[in-house]
């Protein structure tokens, strides 16, 4: 499923009262992975440590911001311990991220948190399908390509709406965690 703005704003406009906040939520989503990928291309480009650096700071601002729209969160226990044995590099160590991973991720899991009551079970199974994947995807490439261990934390696909979510989360989180791998490397 495309995420496009068109179709993101239909699922919001079926809920008529909450519509002018949703959005209002939905385009503070959109810019949040607008600003995402220009701050990843910025982190490419750049040529001094200083402006890596710069591009890494905006990178957690808008993972933080997009936690703060998701919230509550419902753990899941297991996911993070998993992913955080899976995830070798950062979001901004990886050559090419596509957009449309970037946009399910961010914005479909969005649509899959807030509008989960609203939507019919044919939407959520088709919303959260579209995140897995990218999300499936992303850790692929942050492990490495370890398919196998990737294959164990997906567990081929059965998983309910909270835990899209929070793998989702979890990935977002460890792949632009550098606390936890630190190094000159990272920049």
């Amino acid at each position: 499923m495309n995420m496009t703005s068109g179709e993101t704003r239909s699922y919001f406009e079926s809920v008529p009262q909450q519509q002018e906040r949703a959005v209002d939520e939905l385009s503070l989503i959109e810019a949040i992975r607008d600003l995402y990928i220009l701050a990843l291309t910025y982190h490419g480009l750049a040529t001094s440590r200083e402006h890596k650096l710069e591009a890494i700071k905006i990178i957690w601002y808008l993972t933080n911001k997009w936690i703060e729209c998701l919230a509550p969160i419902r753990y899941v226990p297991g996911v993070v311990e998993k992913l955080g044995t899976a995830i070798k590099a950062r979001l901004w160590d990886l050559e090419y991220i596509g957009e449309d991973t970037l946009s399910h991720i961010i914005v479909g899991t969005f649509l899959l948190q807030r509008l989960r009551k609203a939507l019919d079970i044919d939407e959520i199974a088709s919303i959260a399908e579209s995140v897995y994947e990218s999300v499936k995807n992303l850790v692929t490439a942050l492990s490495g390509g370890n398919n196998d261990l990737v294959d164990s934390i997906f567990r081929g696909g059965e998983l309910s709406v909270d835990e899209v979510v929070m793998l989702s989360v979890a990935t977002m989180v460890l792949s632009t965690n550098t606390q936890l791998f630190y190094s000159e490397a990272l920049l």
